[in-house]
């Protein structure tokens, strides 16, 4: 039980970190220290003059105890927010991510050995967009090489596979240009859980695993979104397709060349590489090698939920479910398995009041237009994208 006066009005450090009275607490403190300075018959109700004073002195103590409060959490990345978060992650080299721009691996055709300066592709379905290649591209032997293009309006531009098909900036012996899978899409300005996020995982920069140590340099990469990796240490292969005593890294936006580099400079000696995209490195030595990973492809889940309407029940609250749903797939890991039971808990808003306005009857996830109630696919690198969430009222 709570004892009045209180003994501090302010902010308490101690070994649970900063904490101070809530404001009701101060505000019936000062109501007592008052009467006990005045008499306990002084009339501090909330229309009187002297109520209304106290109420104002407890609003101030209390503003400046949450400003106390949140200079020290915003010492340590776990807690700092906005401009504090940016300035605290620069012990760790980072800085937040701006705008970027969607990326798409092209695959470029002509004569072995034509350079392309400062190339430029468009999309073949009437958007309008443009793709701006590497400054200095060569197409290599066998007359094709892939590259990253990426859009000069900065956000989340879609390119469907195929679709990047015009060749904007002709040059002798180029002959034609495609993308073989969608394009990444840039994000927005990096919020605070993403950069937390990757602060975090920074940090393994400097661990004794390689891989671990590889993976942070890619993540930290520019435009790169997210990465995983699947490590074989055995000598056939495991059962994601990945051959003995290799790696395979899938990454999600960023420079192809540059992810390749970064492969070839911190993976363990010897190790070979895995995936669908295949980058010539030229080693210390001045020797080719070819380091081979996965761009991440984005999986689209609709979900579909019928819930039943109890009094207090809103058009608004469908637009928290559908929120609640698509946040929940879209901070899933790669290769996440999305379980339609764990979707039901999320449409339920079990932390929210307005959960009491109605039932959830019933829901269901499609896979690229197919039933399933779980996503994992190494390959294709698995669910990033919710392209629809409908709900229905029923009976």
């Amino acid at each position: 039980m709570t004892t009045f006066p209180l003994d501090n009005l302010g902010v308490t450090i101690d070994a649970t970190g900063a904490s101070a009275p809530p404001y009701s607490d101060i505000f019936t403190s000062l109501q007592v220290s008052f009467r006990s300075i005045y008499g306990s018959d002084a009339d501090l109700d909330d229309n009187t003059q002297d109520g209304q004073w106290i109420g104002v002195m407890a609003a101030a103590i209390n503003d400046s105890n949450n400003s106390a409060i949140a200079a020290y959490n915003a010492r340590t990345p776990a807690t700092a927010q906005g401009v504090g978060l940016s300035s605290v992650v620069k012990i760790n080299g980072l800085e937040r991510e701006s705008q970027s721009n969607s990326t798409a691996v092209v695959t470029l055709t002509g004569v072995t050995g034509t350079t392309i300066n400062n190339g430029m592709v468009g999309d073949n379905v009437g958007l309008g967009t443009q793709w701006a290649l590497p400054p200095f591209t060569q197409i290599g032997d066998g007359g094709t090489v892939d590259v990253t293009a990426t859009c000069t309006t900065p956000g989340a531009i879609t390119a469907e596979a195929g679709t990047l098909t015009k060749i904007l900036t002709p040059t002798i012996n180029w002959q034609a240009v495609t993308n073989a899978e969608s394009a990444f899409p840039g994000n927005p300005t990096e919020d605070d859980a993403t950069l937390r996020q990757r602060q975090s995982t920074s940090q393994n920069q400097a661990a004794q695993s390689p891989v671990d140590a590889c993976l942070a340099a890619i993540e930290n990469l520019v435009g790169v979104v997210r990465a995983t990796y699947e490590e074989n240490t055995g000598s056939g292969t495991d059962a994601n397709g990945v051959p003995g005593k290799s790696v395979s890294f899938i990454v999600g936006g960023g420079d192809v060349q540059q992810i390749a580099n970064t492969i070839a400079q911190k993976k363990s000696i010897g190790a070979g590489t895995y995936g669908t995209t295949t980058e010539v490195v030229v080693d210390p030595k001045g020797r080719n090698v070819n380091i081979s990973f996965f761009v991440l492809e984005l999986t689209t889940v609709t979900v579909a939920v019928t819930v039943q309407a109890l009094s207090g029940y809103s058009d608004t609250t469908a637009v928290a479910i559908k929120a609640a749903i698509s946040a929940y797939i879209s901070s899933l890991p790669i290769g996440a398995i999305v379980h339609l039971g764990k979707v039901n808990a999320i449409a339920a808003l079990m932390t929210s009041p307005v959960n009491t306005t109605f039932d959830v009857v019933d829901s269901s996830t499609l896979l690229n237009g197919f039933n399933a109630d779980f996503v994992i696919d190494f390959n294709k690198a698995a669910v990033t994208l919710v392209t629809d969430v409908s709900v229905t009222v029923g009976p």
